[in-house]
């Protein structure tokens, strides 16, 4: 396991090839570089006061050792008391991930931390590593957002994104939750469908940055699925059937069509219905004032809100002229 944590190149001091680097105080510090970090290693003499402040686990590797972490994020705390569903919840994540993700292989990039198993390096480790850059290179264009910190890229093969993801349902390619999840295509690789995969959750860590988390999830999907369309396909089978039916679903109904408790096929009309909506906001008015949405975008003021008072329209316009829009391109 990797036990550098926040330090991702770590170089020996070297008076003539670092003789220019000198100490700068920030005048803004950011400390972005830690924001993916969810547990970190323990000594056992600082166990005392970390227990005071962070929840405290062993964790069994697979060559039978055990590890003392302190868990840092994603744990609620409420009247300074811990939710204990909130850590059973992370904690069972940890047990299924750490026997797996252990033995991963890692390419660390200016930009990027990929780690896959040793099987998949030679398949998917430089091309990924190329597609990545031109997921940020293009997508960080559509936003003119590129973080300034290394996004982990995990890549597992179908067994094993199955193990860690039981409870999603097959058509489930990949997951962003602070790092992004991807699961290589069965049998030969196809290019476009990886590049479709990582275009969608690389969009995912742009808007979760830009909103902070805070993004409407029919929004979300729909930039995402933008942005990935770029290699995917662009079927349209359940939308045009459900503008034939007049069974399109209501933008205030949207976000709960994502559950995977729905069947595939409504999911689908989902993600379709998102993807028009984007691509009809975005030609209408401009990717400019997408990123300008994702920047006002606050706990008080939710996507659909925020979406009408950034285009001064309202809700009802909006619904028609996409209506208008959707009728032309599915003719």
């Amino acid at each position: 396991m990797h036990t550098m944590l926040f330090y991702k190149n770590p170089a020996v001091l070297n008076t003539e090839t670092h003789r220019n680097l000198r100490i700068q105080r920030m005048r803004q510090p950011s400390f972005g570089f830690a924001a993916e970090t969810n547990s970190v290693f323990l000594a056992g003499i600082e166990l005392p006061l970390a227990a005071m402040h962070y929840p405290i686990v062993f964790s069994h590797l697979p060559n039978g050792k055990f590890v003392l972490m302190a868990l840092l994020g994603q744990i609620e705390y409420e009247n300074q008391e811990l939710k204990p569903a909130q850590v059973a919840q992370r904690l069972e994540q940890l047990r299924r991930e750490l026997p797996i993700e252990s033995e991963f292989e890692r390419i660390s990039q200016a930009y990027f931390d990929l780690r896959f198993e040793d099987a998949l390096e030679r398949p998917a480790g430089f091309d990924i590593r190329g597609a990545l850059l031109e997921a940020r290179r293009e997508v960080g264009a559509d936003f003119a957002y590129w973080p300034n910190y290394k996004i982990v890229v995990l890549i597992y093969n179908p067994e094993n994104f199955r193990a860690l993801r039981a409870k999603r349902p097959e058509w489930v390619a990949g997951e962003y939750d602070g790092k992004m999840r991807v699961r290589l295509p069965e049998g030969q690789q196809d290019v476009d469908a990886v590049k479709e995969i990582l275009y969608h959750e690389y969009t995912h860590a742009l808007v979760h940055d830009l909103t902070n988390g805070r993004c409407g999830r029919w929004f979300d999907e729909g930039l995402a699925t933008y942005e990935g369309k770029r290699y995917g396909p662009k079927d349209l089978d359940q939308l045009r059937s459900a503008a034939a039916q007049d069974r399109l679903i209501s933008w205030d109904q949207l976000d709960q069509q994502f559950s995977f408790d729905l069947p595939g096929e409504a999911v689908a009309l989902a993600y379709q219905q998102s993807y028009s909506l984007v691509r009809y906001l975005v030609e209408r008015y401009g990717f400019w004032r997408i990123r300008r949405v994702l920047k006002a975008v606050t706990a008080d003021h939710p996507t659909l809100e925020t979406l009408k008072a950034e285009l001064h329209v309202s809700q009802s316009s909006l619904e028609r002229g996409w209506r208008e829009w959707l009728g032309d391109r599915l003719r």
